[in-house]
């Protein structure tokens, strides 16, 4: 950290000497002066008001969220910076690499919205399931007559109905979470060089309310863009809106921002390098996609083979929970190394050579 100009500490009053990182009168750690606004900053690597950048190692591609006595980790190379925008090949080794190395971890984080996901489509397919009259709910079998949509409306009685929204929720919050979670865990794994589920969670939860309040606001922000998607005239500006935003959980996450400051801080870090951000997330959702429909295909073909209707959505829910991290993983990533290189453009440095 930058040496502490705050003289008096805000617990005794104790005035200190310049450089002080304890206070004299009562021994507590004393808070570092953001220089631009002044604010009190514990332990930041970044000024929590205005988002100065207020450790030194900033610039080194390490420090991302703790106190300059947290070690690079020992298990990447301390001469591997994060990788800059445009480096897509060393985002992916990153990415792979950071998954590799704590798959159990990132795989049990991912199983908090999977698990709420696999419930609910049982249930939606035990609807659909019992509207065509299936022999045997749990066997799907083949369907003879045509299926129509009012078939499933006839099973949805006030009971199902409130089973139905109470899991659509229930993954919409878990979702959330899990997604704040992983992205916690990769900047952890790249500052400590491990990952602690249960830090993960409880800084997941602790910032619940304010990922709520964004999950809420981003799709409001987006209606017009969305009606206007339909006409195709509304594409462009949607995806345009949706890159500049892709960043906002973790503005949350990582820098403690409310909903708008993540928005407006998100769409700080995309300037000047949005289609860069657009052909990496481009990117990342192919490397998603077609895992995806290898797994799929192969699911479904296990399958058909057993013929059960409950290992099916058992190997379709482990398909999604590996994969759900990578993009997560890779987002984190993607803007801890987004954030380096626009405080290295702000200050005149190379990215390369902080």
């Amino acid at each position: 950290m930058t040496p502490n100009s705050n003289h008096y500490c805000e617990s005794c009053s104790y005035s200190n000497q310049d450089g002080s990182s304890y206070c004299g009168g009562c021994g507590k750690k004393l808070a570092q002066l953001c220089p631009i606004c002044g604010s009190p900053n514990n332990n930041a690597v970044f000024c929590h008001n205005c988002g100065q950048a207020l450790s030194e190692e900033v610039t080194s591609g390490w420090a991302i969220i703790g106190s300059k006595e947290t070690t690079p980790p020992p298990t990447m190379a301390q001469n591997t910076p994060l990788p800059a925008p445009g480096q897509i090949g060393k985002l992916i080794h990153f990415t792979l690499r950071t998954y590799r190395l704590n798959f159990v971890s990132f795989a049990s984080l991912s199983l908090i919205s999977g698990i709420p996901l696999l419930i609910l489509s049982i249930y939606i397919s035990l609807i659909i399931d019992s509207s065509i009259q299936s022999p045997e709910i749990g066997e799907l079998e083949q369907i003879v007559e045509p299926f129509l949509l009012q078939d499933v409306m006839n099973q949805l009685n006030w009971q199902n109905i409130f089973i139905l929204i109470s899991l659509i929720i229930l993954v919409w919050i878990t979702s959330i979470l899990s997604t704040a979670a992983i992205i916690f865990g990769a900047a952890q794994f790249i500052q400590d060089g491990k990952v602690s589920q249960v830090l993960c969670i409880d800084y997941a939860l602790s910032c619940s309310i304010k990922l709520i309040g964004l999950s809420i606001v981003l799709p409001i922000l987006l209606i017009i863009p969305l009606l206007l998607s339909f006409i195709l005239i509304g594409i462009p500006l949607l995806v345009f809106l949706l890159i500049r935003w892709n960043f906002a959980v973790c503005a949350v996450v990582l820098e403690d921002k409310g909903v708008i400051n993540s928005l407006k801080r998100s769409w700080f870090l995309v300037t000047g390098n949005w289609w860069i951000t657009f052909g990496t997330v481009l990117v990342v959702l192919v490397l998603i996609v077609i895992p995806s429909a290898v797994l799929g295909l192969i699911t479904n073909v296990i399958s058909s083979f057993l013929q059960n209707f409950l290992v099916s959505h058992i190997l379709e829910g482990i398909t999604t929970i590996v994969i759900i991290p990578f993009a997560s993983i890779a987002t984190g990533i993607y803007f801890l190394g987004l954030r380096i290189s626009k405080e290295s453009e702000l200050s005149g440095t190379d990215f390369e050579s902080s």
